[in-house]
This record gives C-alpha cells, sequence and structure tokens, in this order.
C-alpha cells in the first residue's frame, strides 16, 4: 500500500474512532458564530435566532440525548440573558422569555436525541432478526455479508452448514442432544 492510501485509511480510521467528540467540537465551534448572526442582524427580536436549532438537532441526532441537551443549554444562554431583544436600543429581554426559549433548546434536544437512539436501536434489532436464527441465535446465511464487510484480513475462512432434514435429526437424536425447533 503506498503513502497516500496508508494515510487516508489512517484519516478514515481516526475519524471512525473520534467522531463524536469531533461532531461535538464543531458543534459548540458553531454556537459562537449563530450568536454572532443574531446580535450584528440586530438581536433576538428578527428570525435569525432559528438557526440555533440547527446544532441542537445535530447534537441530539449525532450524537445523544445528552449532547443534545447541552448544546441546547449552552445555545439557551447565548441566545438568552446575553442577547438583547434589539441591539441598536440595547433593550434586554424578559426573563420569562429566555427561560421558555432555553427549555424549549433542552427539550427539542433531549427529544431528538431519544428519537434518534430509538431509530438506530431498532436497526441494529432489525439487522439481528435478519442475519440470527431466532431460536439457536446462531448467524445464519444473511450474516455472511455483513461478516465479509468488516473482515479485513483474509487469513478467515467461513464455512455454512444447510441442515434440511431437521425433523430427522430430531426423531434420531431426540430432544435432549438436539433441542431446536425448526422455524
Amino acid at each position: 500500500m503506498n503513502i497516500k492510501h496508508r494515510f487516508f485509511a489512517l484519516l478514515k480510521d481516526y475519524l471512525t474512532t473520534h467522531a463524536h467528540a469531533l461532531t461535538l467540537v464543531v458543534l459548540v465551534l458553531f454556537l459562537p458564530l449563530i450568536y454572532m448572526l443574531v446580535y450584528f442582524t440586530g438581536g433576538i427580536k428578527y428570525v435569525y435566532s432559528h438557526t440555533m436549532y440547527i446544532p441542537i438537532l445535530l447534537a441530539g441526532i449525532l450524537i445523544g440525548p445528552k449532547s443534545g441537551f447541552m448544546i441546547a443549554l449552552f445555545a439557551g444562554i447565548l441566545l438568552g440573558p446575553l442577547m438583547p431583544i434589539d441591539t441598536e436600543t440595547g433593550e434586554m429581554q424578559e426573563t420569562f422569555n429566555w427561560i421558555y426559549r432555553l427549555i424549549t433548546f433542552m427539550l427539542i434536544g433531549i427529544i431528538s436525541g431519544i428519537a434518534s437512539k430509538k431509530i438506530k436501536d431498532d436497526g441494529k434489532a432489525i439487522q439481528n432478526l435478519m442475519s440470527h436464527n431466532q431460536e439457536t441465535h446462531i448467524p445464519n446465511t444473511n450474516y455472511l455479508s455483513y461478516a465479509e464487510s468488516h473482515l479485513k484480513d483474509g487469513s478467515f475462512t467461513i464455512s455454512t452448514l444447510m441442515i434440511h432434514n431437521h425433523y430427522n435429526i430430531k426423531d434420531v437424536l431426540g430432544v435432549d442432544i438436539y433441542p431446536f425447533n425448526a422455524f
């Protein structure tokens, strides 16, 4: 393997290993940029504050409910007591206004994280149902495509055993030796 391919392989491994941390860093750096956008466009009274939903949703979806909550908390503080309604007049927000926004941000971060986690867990459960026998929990032939994509070293041999006379084996050996039922 040449140096270029080796470099990109190492970069891919690093990004895969540290994806959550890198995503969190990018989102945390994104928040002050949105703060400046809202501030320099006139304050919280304009629509630009809704841009803050983007990093909150991304944190919840990509990293999880805890990170969604933390990003939402930070975003709510930035657009709360630190942001005036109108930057020209310097008029500050009422406390109820920014607390309500803070709570809404946190709920969106948590709910998006929980929903994303549920979808990921359901996907894993479906993958397991498709790739394993549900009685024996032994991988089936569908598992081969999954295993092949995850084996990096070519020194493995995969073999399969197809049992077509399941009932005959059970009759001869008995349920004490062969307890599995046919599906």
